[in-house]
């Protein structure tokens, strides 16, 4: 990789995925994607591996909210975004000031936390959900049933929202017991008051499918694929831009 990290910061962007159906009676949310515009082959993959190496995700992560917090701030309204968390940030203090840069937007943030290994105990990690919870934020449990994995910490953390991973919806769809799993998060969802949305949608017959299961919100390239553009220039006519 050519390029320095402090390079590629500099052309960070931020590119948005809608989620549809995500809340219920307030029509689409979005997710907001890293993407890095230089002419090298550094993609948000390998920034973030190179930040890790270099102990720079703090400086990498907070860069993100920034350009994040920046569009939200031209909004008005309410709208909310999803935004992923790496798993080294929620051992981090300054996310859970109330200088971090989306703490005043915090209503209209739901933060992903991965079902990777996070360098905390499940206790503390619980505390500190309940945590970003006190400033405002709200939970989503993503990557739900990578590798076939659990509910135990979904159970533990109480997410407003679980994310059901893409190989969940795979076209072998058998594997692991899917469609029971499925059915697993929704129970769980609907005794904890929490939505589910399906990622990696790219077929109409997944969304028909999904839907009879109880799955809320769905996510993927049937709908649109990631875009580098102003928030605001993606959502609906009546939404204006803070004067």
């Amino acid at each position: 990789m050519s390029a320095s990290l402090p390079v590629l910061l500099r052309h960070l962007q931020v590119a948005w995925q809608p989620i549809i159906e995500a809340l219920p009676g307030r029509g689409v949310a979005h997710e907001a994607l890293m993407r890095i515009d230089h002419g090298s082959a550094a993609g948000p993959l390998e920034a973030l591996a190179m930040a890790a190496a270099e102990g720079r995700v703090p400086e990498l992560e907070q860069a993100m909210h920034r350009a994040i917090a920046d569009q939200l701030l031209e909004l008005t309204g309410d709208n909310v975004v999803f935004v992923n968390l790496h798993p080294s940030t929620l051992a981090e203090d300054w996310l859970f000031t109330r200088e971090a840069p989306l703490a005043e937007l915090a209503p209209r943030v739901v933060f992903e936390v991965p079902e990777a290994q996070i360098p905390l105990t499940e206790r503390a990690l619980a505390g500190r959900v309940l945590h970003l919870r006190s400033l405002g934020y709200r939970i989503a449990m993503d990557d739900v049933g990578v590798r076939c994995s659990t509910l135990a910490r979904a159970r533990r953390l109480r997410p407003e929202f679980l994310k059901l991973d893409r190989s969940v919806i795979s076209k072998d769809f058998s594997v692991c017991g899917r469609p029971r799993f499925v059915e697993q998060v929704v129970d769980l969802a609907r005794h904890q008051g929490a939505r589910v949305v399906a990622e990696g949608i790219e077929y109409i017959d997944d969304v028909a499918r999904l839907r009879h299961l109880g799955v809320q919100g769905f996510q993927g390239f049937l709908f649109a694929r990631p875009e580098v553009a102003e928030l605001g220039s993606l959502l609906p006519p009546g939404v204006r831009a803070a004067s």
